[in-house]
């Protein structure tokens, strides 16, 4: 599963929280497939991270290099 793709989803089991969000992972394989930077997508995209969420799954699969916030200047920054 996409790491971005993780911090849109939530559960709506009962009992789960409120409102059962973030799912935990349960990492059995990671796999790091490099993209080429798209300024346009992370410009959309950053706005809608939970960030939070996003930093406690990256903890998950120990990627480390995840940062605890957005950047200034994340739309042109291709090593945010």
């Amino acid at each position: 599963m996409k790491l971005l793709t993780h911090d849109l989803l939530s559960s709506h089991v009962w009992g789960m929280g409120t409102p059962g969000f973030p799912l935990w992972l349960q990492v059995t394989e990671v796999r790091i497939n490099p993209v080429e930077f798209n300024p346009d997508f992370i410009a959309q995209m950053t706005p809608k991270v939970e960030w939070a969420a996003l930093v406690q799954a990256a903890n998950t699969l120990n990627l480390t290099e995840v940062p605890k916030e957005p950047t200034e200047g994340y739309e042109q920054n291709e090593i945010f």
